[in-house]
């Protein structure tokens, strides 16, 4: 495992996302916990992981940027479609191809592959289409989908 003097990280799970310096030892630590080779690989949904500041900053700049150019008329492509309920976060990351996929507990949805879907947070509607679905047991579902 290569050795990090230091790694950024992009922290989105609040209104106003931030980049916070994480130490070489911290990263060393949490890179052996994750069993991961680079900062990157340590990336999820909520937490974008860099190992250099600048990437950081320009993934915040277009992080900031596509939500701030949300428009519903330009993302929604079909009104009657099922929605999914969404964080605002997860659409801007889904707009970005970083997100692709959701999990939902319980009942499975009534969708079909090849169906518009509309993943929406009550405010904006962004329309994908369902390219599969997996049972991953005890009641959950994997709905993977892509940009249209």
């Amino acid at each position: 495992m290569k050795d990090f003097k230091k790694a950024f990280a992009v922290c989105l799970y609040t209104k106003n996302p931030f980049i916070i310096e994480i130490s070489a030892k911290e990263i060393k630590l949490d890179m052996e916990h994750y069993n991961a080779s680079t900062p990157e690989e340590m990336s999820d949904e909520n937490i974008r992981v860099f190992s250099d500041a600048t990437k950081a900053a320009e993934f915040l700049e277009l992080y900031l940027k596509t939500l701030k150019n949300l428009d519903n008329k330009k993302l929604c492509k079909n009104k009657n479609a099922p929605n999914l309920l969404f964080k605002r976060r997860y659409i801007v990351l889904a707009l970005l191809g970083l997100k692709l996929s959701t999990v939902r507990k319980g009942q499975r949805k009534s969708l079909k592959i090849g169906q518009l879907v509309n993943l929406y947070d009550q405010t904006y509607f962004y329309t994908v289409r369902l390219i599969n679905e997996e049972n991953l047991g005890k009641g959950q579902w994997k709905y993977t989908y892509e940009q249209v």
